[in-house]
């Protein structure tokens, strides 16, 4: 039906000055009357705060006073805003309408209502405000502190430097916040605040002569869990007292197979001080020297006629690929610590040792013939063996590093009598090659 129809609205006083928008709803008789629209609530459930990825679940019910028998509950659109933007929608079904929040809101409190948008018999309305907070779990954190080793005389200062970096992305994209402290056991020798994830931290005057073990300490924050560094040397010699320099070298094998235990040789020398008049006679270096990846130790050792021999462990190699180690020398109370250039290993992956028996290597013709099959590698030596005859797959299975398995073969193997050889197949994994051996088998009437 089309026309105009004018209504006269008288508005209450508590309207304030401006402009406002209206909206008065009337449903369409079937005798062509127009009836006022019923008057709605809108209630939104009350919800837990969220932590972690998880969303919240909001529930908004609609309820209309003076239905008609037969017109059901009110149906249409609930809109759940904060503000002016608009989070999520849901349709009313029996008068109720869920939904799930974004999963990227960001952290805090988020203030939210359940706006009904109406319908042709029920007028719209909207819920009170219900506060959700929002709690993102605190990531892991990364803290590193450089230079590794520093020498100084006694009464100076020098400064060292932590950077803290996240695991993952900070929900704002921001680096990490809070504090740092240097420490020396449970001894606090300074402490600063993070800038950009990094804070200087300077070392007191006061160091006594010998070795100190420091580390950097991240007090954490709300969303960045604590951390603590490698720890770092500094050697303090007594003033007036010169110490010597030194030279770190890192031989290292060029190709390791995956898992395994590589051996390292690291040296270290000094060419002393130089007595006036004399051939410089050299010092022999002492102390400990560490094997590290980045920031991580990876094995330690202690220097013998300026020699350290360093086992590099297994866990070290378990992926094929490139590993990248540097020597540390820590230093001692007479030479100033120092670390050798990079070197790189290439692990590549490695051989696999398949041994397999038959249970009985005779049978009598029909017999079922079963083969132990034992797969081993210093790589992790899983995944699948396949057991063929004259090019057909008889047997499929899977396989545990260094665990036997037996492998019953179907009834036609030994159908026929003879001597028959059974190839059995390993397929390699992501750090073993694959491979295959033979099995004989002989089949008598």
């Amino acid at each position: 039906q089309t026309g105009k129809t004018v209504a006269s609205v008288t508005l209450p006083t508590s309207v304030s000055s401006g402009t406002s928008e209206v909206m008065h709803v009337f449903s369409l008789g079937s005798d062509g009357s127009y009836a006022q629209a019923k008057a709605s609530t809108t209630t939104l459930a009350s919800a837990e705060s969220s932590s972690g990825d998880a969303s919240v679940r909001l529930t908004a019910t609609v309820t209309a006073a003076g239905l008609a028998p037969g017109d059901g509950e009110p149906s249409g659109v609930v809109e759940f805003r904060e503000g002016s933007r608009t989070l999520a929608s849901g349709t009313l079904v029996d008068g109720v309408a869920s939904v799930l929040l974004p999963g990227d809101l960001s952290a805090g409190v988020h203030a939210i209502k359940a706006y009904y948008r109406g319908s042709a018999a029920v007028a719209v309305s909207q819920s009170a405000s219900v506060d959700v907070t929002i709690v993102h779990p605190a990531v892991a954190s990364t803290t590193v502190l450089t230079p590794l080793t520093v020498s100084l005389v006694e009464g100076n200062s020098a400064s060292l430097t932590a950077t803290v970096t996240a695991a993952d992305l900070l929900p704002e994209g921001d680096l990490p916040t809070g504090t740092v402290e240097l420490r020396e056991g449970s001894r606090v020798l300074a402490s600063g605040t993070l800038a950009d994830g990094k804070v200087a931290l300077g070392l007191p005057a006061g160091l006594t002569v010998g070795q100190h073990t420091l580390v950097a300490v991240y007090q954490g924050s709300t969303a960045v869990l604590p951390s603590t560094s490698v720890a770092v040397t500094v050697t303090v010699t007594a003033a007036g007292v010169s110490k010597a320099n030194s030279a770190t070298r890192l031989a290292a094998p060029a190709r390791l197979a995956a898992g395994t235990v590589g051996t390292l040789t690291v040296t270290v020398t000094s060419p002393g001080r130089v007595p006036t008049g004399r051939v410089p006679t050299g010092r022999v270096p002492t102390g400990r020297v560490e094997i590290r990846s980045g920031s991580t130790v990876l094995a330690t050792g202690t220097l013998s006629s300026g020699k350290a021999i360093i086992r590099l462990p297994a866990k070290s190699t378990g992926k094929p690929g490139g590993v990248r180690l540097t020597a540390v020398y820590l230093g001692s109370a007479t030479v100033n610590g120092s670390s050798s250039p990079d070197a790189s290993i290439s692990v590549t992956k490695a051989k696999a040792k398949v041994k397999v028996k038959a249970v009985k290597k005779t049978l009598k013709k029909g017999r079922k013939a079963r083969i132990a099959v034992t797969v081993s590698s210093t790589g992790q030596a899983s995944g699948t063996v396949r057991l063929t005859y004259r090019g057909k797959t008889l047997r499929k299975v899977t396989v545990k590093p260094g665990k036997k398995t037996t492998v019953t073969l179907p009834k036609s193997f030994t159908a026929r009598t003879g001597k028959h050889k059974v190839t059995v197949r390993y397929s390699g994994s992501a750090t073993v090659v694959a491979t295959s051996v033979t099995v004989k088998v002989t089949v008598r009437r």
